[in-house]
């Protein structure tokens, strides 16, 4: 068994990239950890190296969610952004609008989104830190001299200097952020406003960025607090984790890693969620939380009493391109969900929940496990076969799409699968299991974008929506290397220069190399 040492999906042994998360595998199997239990990724957000990069200046993407403020709590839970809203229709979930990027490129930093629209800013100083909005429509970046900036697709907007850490609200109207003077503000509309002083660390913002919550240290004693309007105490030894719109419901832990939740500060009436919390999400508005303590997990909602749904840990498990950020997911509701639990070596079963908070297993011992966009299509490995199942029948089947699969990854739309069999050659597979031969040989470097996928095979590029690909023409130099975040796929050239594609045929150039 290999394990991917981006995410932990496990395959079998001569797999040689992982279809999650793309990275390249390991032929020795290497565990993320003691019992890995890896945690399924909705999003494919892939960086492939198609030779050794030569040192060279390139864009610094997609940087780490809030890591300042994550350095700062103590007991490993991040700091988290919510949805400010339900959602609209019956699906209960909200997809992604965008996923603009920015950072230093030469004397200058860059931005951009998927349509290829790209905006400069002169800049001598390189990026720190940063954070993503869950729309992907906002991107909040420190620079090396703690200046905080907003990018939103179209310009980048100076927010605050001396920064120490940040937090930015779900549709990036909000930044919570504590400057030099361990003083904390909330920013909107353009206006900041000091909402409390002497904290110690930032930890949460609710999703309408009218309550943030932190900590302060008083003689050897830390604290927490919330601000709704009005700065509240939650208690000595108490650390926020998360809070709901308008602060109506906190999270929090003690010294102990036990995760509490209350109505406000009223904590006289708190409920505990799990003791030494492992890992816990929330739903969209945070009025609901999945929790474990890495054996049983428990389902809380309103500050209710906890209940038991589980004696193993369950991961819930999201469709393609639902929006989402660290804790939080962008579902109405934590009810009514396909979840899964995995094994070491068995590989994981998947359930759904339903809204009276019932298991319901509906397949076991599989792998390389995915959810389609429309919330009940699942693709899967099992016994070396590809199956797809429709898991919102009453008898639910799964469909056998191809056989002696070592490795495979799904085309944006779920439509498509590119997969290597035994002999390492190259496939793509219909949902109708139509299976034809894209090249006799691996395909190491590949991104889903649009119908299809791009590969590189001999530095040059081809994308493919069924059997063999096409050359694609007016790339400036051969190809470095090939990064997918769904929505697009971005190349880089030997001559640094960078080119963007929504649809794995037409191509605009970002970056220009000089």
């Amino acid at each position: 068994m290999i394990f991917c040492p981006n995410c932990g999906s496990s395959y079998p042994d001569g797999t040689k990239f992982c279809s999650k998360c793309g990275s390249k595998l390991q032929e020795a199997a290497q565990p993320v950890q003691a019992n890995p239990e890896p945690e399924i990724q909705a999003e494919t957000f892939v960086r492939k190296t198609v030779k050794e990069k030569k040192a060279a200046p390139k864009l610094n993407l997609n940087p780490k969610l809030i890591a300042i403020a994550a350095a700062a709590l103590a007991l490993v839970i991040l700091a988290v952004v919510f949805l400010p809203k339900l959602f609209s229709g019956n699906a209960g979930l909200t997809l992604r609008k965008d996923y603009v990027q920015s950072g230093k490129m030469g004397d200058s930093w860059i931005g951009f989104n998927k349509a290829g629209k790209v905006v400069k800013m002169e800049s001598d100083e390189s990026t720190k830190n940063g954070a993503m909005s869950a729309d992907g429509t906002k991107n909040l970046l420190l620079d090396s001299e703690k200046t905080l900036f907003l990018f939103d697709g179209s310009k980048f907007t100076k927010i605050a200097e001396e920064v120490k850490s940040f937090l930015l609200s779900f549709d990036g109207k909000t930044v919570a952020y504590m400057d030099e003077e361990s003083s904390v503000y909330l920013y909107a509309g353009g206006k900041a406003k000091k909402v409390a002083e002497d904290v110690g660390s930032l930890n949460a913002i609710s999703p309408d960025g009218k309550a943030v919550a932190y900590t302060k240290r008083n003689n050897d004693t830390t604290r927490g607090y919330f601000y709704d309007g009005k700065e509240r105490e939650l208690g000595k030894n108490m650390t926020p984790v998360a809070l709901s719109a308008k602060g109506t419901y906190v999270y929090y832990t003690n010294q102990s890693g036990v995760l509490y939740v209350q109505k406000g500060e009223n904590n006289d009436d708190r409920q505990k969620i799990v003791d030494n919390v492992n890992n816990v999400i929330f739903n969209a508005d945070g009025t609901q939380a999945v929790a474990n303590d890495g054996s049983k997990t428990y389902f809380s909602e309103k500050a209710g009493e906890r209940v038991e749904i589980s004696k193993s840990v369950m991961r819930i498990l999201l469709p393609a391109r639902t929006m989402k950020d660290s804790r939080f997911v962008g579902v109405g509701s934590l009810k009514d969900q396909l979840y899964s639990v995995y094994a070491s070596g068995d590989g994981y079963t998947v359930y759904r929940l339903n809204k009276k908070l019932e298991t319901n297993s509906l397949v076991r011992n599989v792998f390389s496990l995915s959810l389609q966009e429309d919330g009940k299509t699942i693709s899967y490995l099992k016994n070396e076969k590809l199956y797809l199942m429709n898991t919102s029948a009453s008898d639910p089947e799964g469909k056998l799409l191809a056989s002696n699969v070592e490795s495979f990854v799904s085309a944006v739309n779920g439509k498509l699968f590119l997969y290597e069999n035994e002999d390492k050659e190259t496939f793509t597979v219909n949902t109708s299991g139509k299976s034809q031969k894209v090249v006799g040989e691996s395909v190491a470097e590949w991104a889903a974008v649009g119908s299809g996928f791009l590969y590189v095979i001999d530095d040059e590029l081809y994308f493919t929506s069924g059997g063999k690909g096409s050359k694609v023409s007016g790339l400036s130099d051969d190809v470095e290397d090939l990064e997918s975040y769904r929505d697009y796929a971005l190349i880089r050239c030997g001559d640094d220069a960078i080119y963007l594609t929504s649809d794995g045929k037409k191509l605009i150039k970002i970056y220009d190399g000089e």
